[in-house]
């Protein structure tokens, strides 16, 4: 009977198929391709044939390490990279309730100074600030164009976009400087 070396690089030899498995390959009596749970699919970490050196970025964006003795590694093995990262800077394991900001946003930018350690509270309102901001900006790139401020102007002449308003408006025409910019806006029209 010929013998043949498992596949997966152990160096023994395989035994023979007990039965037949057309659909894997396997003739009854001879050697199999791989020692039962040698085989790349069983293989795990640097064994397998899938893999590709311990990295991989997740469908949120997010780069993870495979380090499975980590204390704080999932199920799979892989850790977050950001929170290593931290880590190694602070000299110690992060608790559950710390979150890793990235100061660019860019998720797999690990780079020490992009990440800044906050409590998940802190974490929440300095995102809620950055949309705050972003929505700003926006809007007043869009009064800025003469073609969008008239639609906007526009849609408040309605007698229900007066009324949403009325109120606000009503006490902001109080202010002086208010006031002095909005009739030198329609002057400008």
């Amino acid at each position: 009977m010929n013998t043949i070396l498992c596949h997966c690089g152990c160096g023994h030899a395989t035994p023979p198929a007990p039965r037949t498995y057309r659909r894997l390959g396997h003739v009854k009596g001879k050697p199999l391709p791989y020692i039962p749970r040698h085989g790349w699919r069983s293989a795990i970490g640097k064994r397998s044939r899938a893999w590709k050196g311990g990295r991989y970025i997740d469908r949120q964006g997010y780069v993870l390490v495979y380090q499975p003795g980590h204390p704080n590694a999932r199920q799979s093995g892989y850790v977050l990279e950001h929170r290593l990262v931290v880590e190694a800077r602070e000299g110690r394991l992060l608790a559950q309730r710390e979150v890793v900001h990235h100061d660019n946003r860019a998720k797999a930018d690990n780079r020490s100074e992009n990440l800044v350690l906050t409590a998940i509270g802190a974490h929440e309102r300095l995102h809620v600030q950055e949309s705050l901001d972003r929505m700003r900006e926006a809007i007043r790139k869009l009064w800025q164009d003469p073609r969008h401020r008239q639609k906007i102007l526009a849609s408040t002449k309605t007698p229900r976009a007066r009324a949403k308003q009325g109120a606000s408006m009503r006490r902001r025409w109080q202010e002086p400087e208010f006031r002095a910019r909005m009739l030198a806006a329609r002057q400008r029209q």
